[in-house]
């Protein structure tokens, strides 16, 4: 049974896997090299604003809605491979509102995403499956004890995200 704290942390979850999977694409997009910065006007009047730093080892999506206010900023640290293995997200204010350490395969996909509230108390974590294809097929998303809060094999199907350059 979904309680409203567990509720509430699916919905954070999924938000904020969407983000994930939407920014580890575009980092195979660029170039190592400058900073690049490219933004993406959606539909809804969202604009999101994708900026790579290869200097630096970041990747930053900051998430604007339709009147230009700040919702959320999001800072990925990166390897020397550029890939993502840890995340911050902010809020509008740009207060921390978690912290994420990634786990990458062996063929470089996020496998696994470990979840810290602003204080640093673990919150849980989110397993990610993919078929023999590389299509994400299900989010399994456990509690701090390991209990298994969600599982999401019912999501829309989507190619794994590639998480370097080639």
């Amino acid at each position: 049974m979904l309680t409203a704290n567990k509720t509430l942390w699916l919905a954070v979850v999924l938000t904020t896997t969407s983000s994930l999977f939407t920014t580890l694409h575009a980092q195979e997009e660029e170039a190592a090299g400058p900073v690049s910065v490219k933004t993406l006007l959606k539909d809804d009047g969202t604009k999101v604003v994708t900026r790579n730093d290869p200097t630096e080892k970041i990747s930053e999506v900051t998430t604007f809605n339709d009147k230009d206010v700040l919702l959320s900023r999001a800072v990925y640290s990166l390897d020397d491979a550029r890939r993502a293995t840890a995340l911050q997200m902010f809020d509008g204010k740009g207060k921390l509102q978690f912290r994420s350490e990634l786990t990458l395969d062996q063929f470089g996909t996020l496998s696994e995403e470990k979840r810290y509230n602003a204080a640093g108390t673990y919150l849980g974590r989110l397993v990610y499956g993919y078929d023999s294809k590389g299509r994400l097929r299900k989010i399994d998303a456990y509690d701090p004890a390991g209990n298994l809060v969600s599982d999401n094999s019912a999501q829309p199907k989507k190619k794994r995200p590639p998480l370097k350059n080639r």
